[in-house]
């Protein structure tokens, strides 16, 4: 070999282990960002959400508790003594369970057992964070493994039903048990790493970083989940032969319905036991209000004008958020959308 071409086989290998070492670098930067963005979902700092305490009286539940990868997370049953049918409560970003108490009390009161727990990082559960938006996947994966080696539930048959992360999670392993019997998912994504580079939480700079950087995002998100860390749930759906009712409002911030939604990959999925609902009626075609009820969004907007206004009274936010929140009524600000559950649940009567 001449001096010119070793030369040349040391400078290529010193560029090729510059880069090498950068894009790992990157990677694992990116990771840390990514977990910072989805730290633990500690408990509001306002009272938004009926609490367990608020209801303990006239809805008592059963506590199971089941592992997700390190973390122990917390379970609950309400409605042990009914017999319509067995839902598995998959919830989306929220402190826990409770922020979807009004559904859940809302499917007990129509005669169904309601089993949920508190996803990694939030409420009683284990976990420093949330990890990220597919976490709830995971962990969904852990309650049906649990469910099928415990006595008490093994032999029930299912019924998934999930919301935004969740609706991700219950359409992504709608093919996890052969106990499924029907599957809802409202407001779910199809992939993790597109719906966070579109959404609307994320800003154009970051969105514009993200595209531009998008391999190494996706390498990061491997490094936390592995390498199922960006499955499409719409790959599941067109292949699965459960029953599944797919909900999305047109008017979603968070899970944009033309972009990155189920409701979107419709005609890739082109399965017939998969069903599509779009909502385009104000004010329940948006992410949260899709699950309210319409006095429930107004008495919303109405506290949330009176937050403002009292904050600019005083001239302090602080203490006219802590004014308002004061007289905020949990169980007006939390009902659920009667038409939604009405739709969800004769699907599941259909499907019994």
């Amino acid at each position: 070999m001449e001096i010119w071409q070793l030369v040349l086989l040391i400078i290529l290998g010193s560029i090729i282990t510059f880069l090498l070492i950068r894009y790992i670098v990157m990677v694992f930067m990116i990771k840390k960002i990514l977990l910072s963005t989805m730290p633990r979902y500690e408990k509001p700092e306002y009272p938004m959400f009926i609490t367990y305490d608020d209801i303990k009286d006239k809805y008592p539940r059963n506590e199971y508790s089941f592992k997700s990868g390190k973390n122990l997370l917390s379970a609950f049953l309400y409605g042990k003594d009914n017999t319509k049918g067995f839902i598995v409560y998959v919830h989306g970003m929220c402190p826990g369970h409770i922020g979807y108490l009004s559904d859940i009390i809302e499917l007990v009161n129509r005669g169904y057992q309601v089993f949920t727990y508190d996803f990694t990082g939030t409420g009683s559960s284990e976990g420093s964070s949330m990890k990220g938006v597919q976490a709830q996947a995971f962990d969904l994966r852990a309650c049906l493994k649990f469910l099928s080696k415990s006595e008490e539930f093994k032999d029930k048959d299912i019924y998934l039903y999930g919301h935004s992360m969740g609706g991700y999670a219950v359409a992504l392993d709608v093919n996890e048990s052969s106990k499924i019997k029907a599957c809802v998912s409202i407001a779910g994504f199809d992939e993790p790493l597109s719906e966070i580079i579109n959404t609307s939480l994320t800003n154009d700079k970051t969105r514009k970083f993200m595209k531009k950087n998008r391999f190494k995002f996706l390498s990061a998100m491997v490094l936390i989940f592995g390498f199922n860390a960006n499955k499409k749930a719409s790959k599941e759906l067109k292949k699965t032969k459960v029953p599944t009712l797919v909900f999305q409002g047109n008017d979603d911030a968070v899970v944009n319905y033309q972009l990155d939604s189920i409701y979107s990959k419709k005609d890739e999925i082109n399965n017939d036991l998969v069903e599509y609902i779009l909502v385009d009626t104000p004010p329940h075609n948006n992410h949260s209000t899709i699950l309210a009820s319409t006095e429930c969004y107004e008495y919303q907007k109405m506290k949330e004008k009176e937050r403002i206004e009292l904050a600019n009274q005083y001239g302090d936010k602080a203490k006219g958020y802590k004014e308002s929140y004061d007289t905020y009524d949990v169980f007006k600000g939390n009902v659920a959308n009667q038409d939604l559950m009405n739709k969800v649940d004769s699907f599941f009567m259909e499907r019994k």
